[in-house]
């Protein structure tokens, strides 16, 4: 492998074809970003989610908390005895710091939009 060397291969490509060939460069790039933009908001609706699921969870526990605690309460008969008891869930894990998750996300949109609307620019100055 030392003994193979790299040479520089030139091509010529005339004015209307680099014009065409940006073009198509920067609707690609555009494409990509709109891409990860997509992406970016399926992220925050899945997190969304998760705490949605978390929530929900909490709340079922306190209701079965509930629950037992009126069985408790209530006279036991010789049939409530051997009736198989309700069992809360495994505590919610704990949430992580949402503030820190949405600046990270709003400062890489706004990073986005801005790459958006810079090659949106330089697309309306190759049309013209």
């Amino acid at each position: 492998m030392s003994n193979v060397k790299s040479h520089a291969i030139y091509a010529e490509i005339m004015p209307s074809n680099a014009v065409e060939c940006k073009r198509y460069l920067l609707e690609t790039e555009l494409h990509l970003l709109n891409i990860l933009k997509t992406l970016l908001t399926v992220k925050e609706l899945r997190r969304i989610e998760f705490n949605a699921k978390a929530e929900a969870r909490v709340k079922m526990k306190e209701v079965v908390d509930g629950i037992n605690k009126i069985l408790f309460d209530l006279p036991i008969s010789e049939a409530l005895k051997y009736a198989p008891k309700l069992t809360p869930e495994k505590e919610a894990k704990k949430k992580p710091a949402e503030d820190e998750l949405t600046k990270k996300e709003a400062k890489e949109k706004s990073r986005i939009e801005a790459e958006l609307l810079e090659i949106k620019k330089k697309l309306e100055q190759l049309s013209i």
